[in-house]
């Protein structure tokens, strides 16, 4: 059965997303110096500090990006993902796709917990007892503003980050 156009366009991106995972970062072979060294010396890279004390916040310990070292790097990486960037540089790159991906994972969970608690008092409210005007007003105001809360939960927001890696001809983050 032939394809329709969306599905054409459906499919033309996935592969596109695909060789994007499976490329390698384009300024690779332009990046010269120590993305170790740059941060230690850094006087913006103070930031770092702030990040430490936020993970330190949720019981996580921020690595060291200080120390040229990657501990973690699997060979596996460069043949499947296409990685080539290991150190500091290569663990700070991975873990911004990691926590993106973390917190874009932990949003939806917690959201998709408040609507369901959201709908469960939507149900509450709508067994008082109707007959009763003065219960019946404020059964109808609560699930109005439950509504509101639940169709506020309901919409996205979208955050903005710098470009960090260069793939397949788009930026990622």
């Amino acid at each position: 059965m032939a394809m329709t156009p969306s599905e054409k366009q459906r499919a033309y991106r996935a592969r596109l997303k695909q060789a994007e995972k499976t490329s390698h970062d384009e300024t690779a072979d332009v990046i010269a110096g120590s993305f170790a060294a740059y941060v230690a010396t850094d006087d913006e890279a103070h930031e770092l500090d702030f990040l430490n004390d936020t993970f330190d916040s949720v019981g996580l310990q921020f690595p060291d990006l200080s120390k040229d070292e990657d501990p973690d790097w699997r060979e596996e990486w460069t043949r499947i993902g296409g990685l080539i960037e290991r150190g500091s540089l290569g663990k700070a790159q991975r873990m911004v796709g990691a926590l993106v991906d973390s917190a874009d994972a932990l949003a939806r969970i917690i959201n998709r917990f408040k609507v369901r608690e959201i709908e469960a008092a939507i149900t509450k409210a709508g067994t008082a007892d109707m007959s009763d005007p003065a219960e019946r007003s404020k059964a109808v105001a609560e699930m109005v503003r439950l509504e509101s809360l639940k169709v506020r939960l309901l919409k996205e927001v979208r955050r903005s980050f710098p470009v960090t890696t260069l793939r397949g001809g788009a930026g990622t983050i």
